[in-house]
């Protein structure tokens, strides 16, 4: 039944066979080719659509910044006189400080004052680290003859080889109470007590 002794059979089934192979070859190439190529698509230039918000309503208007007032003007001339004047007065303060510093470290140590016959020479050490320190110093500065700071230390530094430490509270108190009691600050140790006499 299935014999065909002529071979027709066979010849179409070929044809079919070879046309659907070059169809399909040939769409397999077309779709190669779409995806590796980028494909031309026209340009449309379509209006911007009025119901749509553009870009430049999305943002929220920047307010214009109110012109200052003559009164206002003159205030912000006087703050920047005040800060200008604070600020030099600061400099000023702080050159003056440095100045009297060098000063007192260049002036010669001074000379013990002659003691009291029956009372030993007392020499009182300060140092800034402690604040019991300060509280001794407070306590016994009519005692002293001397008073021995721990206010230099070496920096190591070449312009500047002694930096000074000074104790402002401790130099106030000593100009408001013994403003005539000897100075010969010290390099920095640690001595077992930090005022002695």
């Amino acid at each position: 039944m299935f014999f065909d002794k002529k071979g027709h059979r066979r010849r179409f089934v070929g044809y079919v066979t070879f046309i659907l192979t070059a169809l399909i070859t040939i769409i397999a190439g077309l779709f190669i080719v779409s995806v590796l190529i980028n494909p031309f698509l026209p340009q449309l230039r379509l209006k911007p659509a009025a119901i749509l918000p553009q870009k430049i309503e999305l943002a929220d208007p920047l307010p214009a910044r109110p012109p200052l007032t003559k009164k206002e003007a003159s205030i912000r001339q006087v703050a920047e006189k005040l800060k200008l004047e604070k600020q030099r007065r600061e400099e000023a303060r702080l050159e003056s400080q440095a100045k009297h510093e060098m000063l007192s470290a260049s002036q010669p140590a001074p000379t013990p004052s002659s003691s009291v016959p029956g009372r030993s020479f007392a020499v009182g050490f300060y140092v800034n680290w402690d604040y019991s320190s300060f509280t001794s110093l407070k306590e016994n500065m009519d005692k002293l003859d001397w008073m021995v700071p721990e206010w230099i230390r070496i920096s190591g530094e070449e312009a500047n080889p002694l930096v000074l430490d000074i104790d402002d509270k401790a130099m106030s108190l000593i100009h408001q109470q013994r403003p005539d009691l000897p100075i010969l600050p010290r390099s920095k140790s640690h001595p077992k007590h930090s005022f002695s006499r």
